[in-house]
Order: C-alpha cells, then sequence, then structure tokens
C-alpha cells in the first residue's frame, strides 16, 4: 500500500512539474517572440533611416556637381573655349581661383577636374586620380556617373557631371572627388545594431 501511495505521489509531483514547465514555457515564448519581433523591427526601422541618410547624402554630392557646372561666368568662358575663342591659358588662369573658392564650402570634397568638351583635363585642383593638366588618363568618366576610385592606395567618390552650353550641348565635364569617411561612418552605424541584436538572441558569451 505505502509502496503504490508513494507511486502515486511521484506521479503527481512529476505532473505538477511538467504543467509547470508547460505553463512557464507559454508564459516566456510569446515574450521571447514579442521582443524578438521588435528588435527585427527596429533593425529593419535602423537599416532603412541609413539608407535614406546615405541616398541624401549621395543627392547633395551630385546638387553639389549640378551647382559647380552651372556657374554661369565660368561655364561661358569654357564655351569660347570650345569654340576656339579663348586659348587654354586664359580660360584656365580665370577658372582656377573660382573653383578653389567654391571647393573650400564642402569640407568633404578634395578634389576636381575639369574637362574640356574632347574629354581632356584643363584644371585639376586637389586630390584627384588624374594627372597633371595637359596629360591624359585614360578613360574619361560618363556624364551622370558615379564611383568609387583609389588614390594613393585611398578611396574617393567619384562624382562627374556634364557641363551644358547655353545652346544645349555637352562642353565639358566636371569630375568632383569627395571623402567617403561620411559614406563610411553611416554604414558602420547600419551594421552596429545588427550585431547588437545577434547578441541580444545568442546571450552573453555566445558570440
Amino acid at each position: 500500500m505505502r509502496r503504490s501511495q508513494r507511486r502515486i505521489v511521484l506521479l503527481a509531483m512529476l505532473g505538477i512539474l511538467v504543467t509547470g514547465t508547460l505553463v512557464a514555457l507559454a508564459t516566456v515564448w510569446p515574450l521571447f517572440q514579442t521582443h524578438r519581433q521588435a528588435l527585427e523591427t527596429r533593425a529593419l526601422a535602423s537599416a532603412t533611416a541609413q539608407v535614406e541618410s546615405l541616398e541624401h547624402l549621395l543627392a547633395r554630392y551630385r546638387e553639389l556637381a549640378r551647382r559647380f557646372t552651372s556657374r554661369t561666368e565660368i561655364r561661358r568662358h569654357l564655351a569660347r573655349y570650345a569654340e576656339q575663342a579663348e586659348n587654354r591659358e586664359s580660360l584656365v588662369a580665370f577658372t582656377t581661383p573660382r573653383l578653389v573658392d567654391a571647393m573650400l564650402q564642402s569640407p568633404d570634397l578634395v578634389g576636381l577636374v575639369r574637362l574640356g568638351p574632347a574629354g581632356q583635363p584643363l584644371v585639376t585642383i586637389g586630390r584627384t586620380p588624374w594627372p597633371s593638366p595637359g596629360a591624359e588618363r585614360g578613360e574619361v568618366p560618363r556624364p551622370a556617373s558615379m564611383q568609387l576610385v583609389t588614390h594613393d592606395e585611398q578611396l574617393l567618390l567619384e562624382v562627374a557631371a556634364p557641363i551644358i552650353s547655353r545652346d544645349s550641348e555637352r562642353i565639358g565635364t566636371d569630375v568632383l572627388y569627395f571623402d567617403p569617411s561620411g559614406i563610411t561612418a553611416l554604414l558602420a552605424d547600419a551594421t552596429r545594431f545588427a550585431g547588437d541584436s545577434r547578441q541580444w538572441l545568442l546571450g552573453p558569451g555566445r558570440r
């Protein structure tokens, strides 16, 4: 009889333990799911914000390149050069100091090349992959293009914009070079939150 009673007690205790475990899991699992979904939502929102910030930064660079090409007086001298009504020395002497002044307004703009109608570099300022004016680099950037290039083993963001005359003809190209540290910082912020989410899901000491 005592053995039967002991077995009944053990089975009852086991039932209580199993029931308690199931109740705990039923309570904790939805909380875990809710928290994980919240983390995923935050990570997605963070990544979306970073993409929007990056697009805004690149749009600002394109707009800055467009402003350089639209400077009326400098563009007029380039048009005269394209028509062979002005020599190169006069064009460079007039254009260079004005482009330098414009570049000083944007601290992340580190270099600029103004190309002539045939793609030849007329003015080279600051950090650029281009050689001195008069030499050929070989490959001319396509107007309205944007790409990463290497200069002295460092990356630069190259933004090219066409220079259009008053007669709607392309008479040159401005190629601007930006320090990519702003882009790098945005990408670093985008991955930082993902790392925090992964650490919470895996638990401490399991990364």
